[in-house]
């Protein structure tokens, strides 16, 4: 997994890992991608590795997402494992997560339950296809639904007798 929100990287707190280097740090200086031992991480309870964010990128974004050094880091993964998650900040705020989609195989947009409205997601969608190479599947994915329907119960899928 790596945490590619450069402005709100939180995969470090949720996965409670300090990573030595940051995605943002790696993508500022002057590395390769054979330097990558330094800021890849395992998680000690999961067969996860991670190369995490740590503070809010102080350069401009579009230039770290859009360097060779990133797009070598993607080819790089992609050859040394076997599914990569990419956590994006926020689709209609920010243009960050457009400038990692053409490199998606597939994206789970993931939507906040009764918060999210329907004209947001639309736009949101609108600007992520046109990102995407025209064969990416997305997948959107309802977050947070707190109603009483959550949940798998037998009652509550045929109804009570």
């Amino acid at each position: 997994m790596i945490d590619a929100d450069l402005r709100k990287p939180s995969q470090h707190i949720y996965l409670d890992l300090k990573p030595d280097t940051s995605l943002q740090e790696f993508l500022s200086g002057d590395r390769t991608v054979a330097d990558g031992s330094e800021f890849y991480t395992s998680d000690p309870k999961s067969n996860l590795g991670v190369i995490l964010g740590r503070d809010r990128a102080d350069v401009p974004t579009d230039q770290l997402l859009q360097s060779d050094t990133f797009k070598n880091l993607l080819e790089t993964a992609k050859m040394a494992m076997d599914i990569i998650i990419l956590d994006t900040s926020p689709l209609l705020p920010v243009v960050d997560a457009r400038y990692i989609a053409p490199h998606a195989d597939v994206v789970v947009d993931c939507v906040r339950f009764g918060v999210t409205e329907q004209r947001d997601l639309r736009a949101a969608f609108g600007q992520l296809t046109a990102s995407l190479r025209p064969d990416t599947p997305v997948v959107t994915l309802l977050n947070h639904d707190e109603s009483k329907h959550t949940g798998y119960r037998y009652d509550g899928y045929y109804g009570k007798e």
